[in-house]
């Protein structure tokens, strides 16, 4: 003898946990030289810290560093001698924006 439960639930439409992110026309560039990913960024909508996280193509974080834009402006680098060659996601955000962007290494 089995039995059916039917359950009903009503969603909230504006989910409390999620914060609303600032649209930016800032620029992402990345580049591979000399065994560097160069990572520069420009147009940011503040100068609040902001995180560059290096992903694999599977979603798996390689590095994460806490960096704060100057004007708008922000110039890194993050050593890839022990990456193999593939597909990479550089991401760069706080709070208020996010900027992703793939970078190839050969």
């Amino acid at each position: 003898n089995e039995r059916t439960r039917i359950f009903s639930f009503k969603l909230n439409p504006r989910p409390a946990a999620v914060q609303s992110i600032t649209k930016t026309n800032g620029d992402l560039v990345v580049y591979e030289a000399n065994g560097m990913l160069n990572i520069n960024a420009s147009s940011l909508p503040n100068d609040d810290n902001t995180v560059i996280n290096l992903f694999d193509i599977n979603g798996k974080q390689l590095t994460s560093e806490w960096v704060k834009p100057q004007s708008g402006k922000i110039e890194n680098k993050i050593s890839i001698a022990n990456l193999a060659a593939g597909t990479y996601l550089v991401r760069i955000g706080n709070v208020k924006y996010q900027l992703v962007k793939k970078a190839i290494i050969n």
